[in-house]
């Protein structure tokens, strides 16, 4: 049997992160940080198939740390999955020109997100 696909996780909301983990822990090995300047060194040591980013977190957003990541080779082809209350056209429009895969407005159904990782993976 082969091993499950990592994510990592950035959120900061407990309940969010709980939400996320209820959905996917049985299939996935998630991993879990509450901000961008913990996920990046998380990111760098780690082999992750999928990165779940909240937009808004303490200190540089979710859509910055996108940002950062696409600019670097080594990351130019992870799947970031962007999460957020952000629901209006202009906001999915400006997460996909960053370099967003997929996008999923809070609050997260199970079905659908797991949907979004089965096919970012």
């Amino acid at each position: 049997m082969s091993a499950s696909p990592q994510i990592l996780v950035v959120e900061d909301s407990r309940i969010h992160a709980r939400i996320i983990q209820r959905c996917l822990g049985e299939h996935y090995d998630l991993r879990v940080e509450t901000t961008t300047e913990d996920a990046v060194p998380r990111l760098v040591g780690g082999n992750f198939a999928l990165l779940i980013v909240d937009w808004g977190l303490p200190g540089a957003s979710g859509l910055s740390l996108a940002r950062t990541l696409r600019r670097d080779p080594d990351f130019q082809d992870l799947p970031i999955l962007m999460q957020t209350a952000k629901d209006r056209a202009e906001h999915v429009a400006e997460a996909l020109e960053v370099g967003v895969d997929d996008y999923i407005v809070k609050p997260i159904d199970c079905e659908s997100l797991n949907e979004k990782v089965r096919l970012l993976l």
